[in-house]
């Protein structure tokens, strides 16, 4: 790995991405510009539009950012904000359905740029059983290896935190104490994690029966995509085990990976093929999902939910 690359270190405010910052964050830039004005997260008057404090604020936009739903700079709605969120328009206008619970895992932890320590977790933490201090130590390990800049060791346990609250709300309290962000916490529904002990966590590799199919075709062309792979086929190992697969990220056992990889060439209508070559399983692009994988990529996430309407 290039030692240059950008990571993303901190930038949440040590709090968790709540439900319904992405569309809240989504309108406050719609009506901003309906009103001819740039769109600002600082300041008196954005916090009360938002009805946010000063720090929760700056974290909405650091999560929307970092979800992919709005741009770096802050001030645009990217296609796929607008896909979801917009008010008029959007497929999941109050972020309530499974398949944007999927799609903002899928994006947190597919790029390393993002919020690196997502990234981390789901690819190169390869252990069943995991707990806070052994993430932070392998964590930083990692950084200081491949990360070109200095860092923080507060910063990387506060992420580290951030990480294991995302997906268990309630780390390290099992009884049944409700709080705002155990409520407002939506990741942690997917069943990603669960608890081992008080101290440790599991990252099992399961079916997920809540991940529908066409965001997992979606998810294999995205990956497909970020390879910079222009070949038109991948074999099993990558889809299962290679750093920013669908396998890793949706931490995928191997029957439910090999069964939904059956079912592509029926549900994309022959774009993707699972067969056989040289004895040697693979998945095929073809069509459209060859020619133009973007466009095809958006084709599936209107097919996804529609088929979960």
């Amino acid at each position: 790995m290039n030692k240059a690359k950008e990571f993303q270190i901190s930038g949440h405010e040590t709090f968790v991405l709540r439900r319904l910052w992405l569309p809240k964050t989504v309108r406050f830039i719609e009506e901003e510009k309906k009103c001819g004005r740039s769109p600002s997260f600082v300041g008196e008057e954005a916090m009360v539009k938002m009805g946010l404090g000063k720090n929760m604020l700056s974290s909405s936009r650091f999560w929307a950012t970092a979800c992919g739903i709005i741009t770096k700079k802050g001030t645009d709605i990217t296609p796929l904000g607008v896909f979801l969120f917009d008010p008029e328009t959007g497929k999941d206008k109050h972020c309530e359905k499974k398949n944007t619970q999927w799609l903002i895992h899928w994006n947190l932890c597919s790029d390393p740029q993002r919020l690196t320590i997502f990234w981390f977790l789901f690819n190169h933490v390869n252990q069943v059983i995991i707990s806070k201090d052994s993430l932070i130590e392998s964590f930083v390990q990692f950084l200081q290896r491949e990360y070109a800049h200095k860092f923080s060791l507060n910063s990387v346990h506060r992420d580290a935190e951030i990480v294991l609250r995302s997906y268990l709300p309630t780390l390290g309290e099992k009884g049944n104490k409700v709080t705002e962000e155990t409520i407002e916490c939506f990741l942690g529904e997917l069943g990603l994690l669960s608890y081992f002990s008080k101290d440790s966590v599991s990252l099992l590799r399961d079916e997920r029966r809540s991940l529908n199919d066409y965001i997992f075709a979606y998810a294999i062309l995205d990956f497909w995509e970020k390879l910079k792979n222009t070949s038109s086929s991948l074999t099993y190992l990558q889809l299962a085990n290679e750093v920013g697969s669908p396998g890793k990220i949706f931490r995928l056992n191997e029957a439910s990976l090999v069964s939904r990889l059956e079912k592509l060439d029926e549900l994309t209508e022959g774009n993707l093929v699972w067969t056989e070559q040289a004895g040697l399983k693979s998945l095929v692009r073809r069509k459209e999902a060859l020619s133009n994988p973007t466009n095809y990529k958006e084709e599936l996430l209107h097919l996804a939910f529609k088929d979960q309407q």
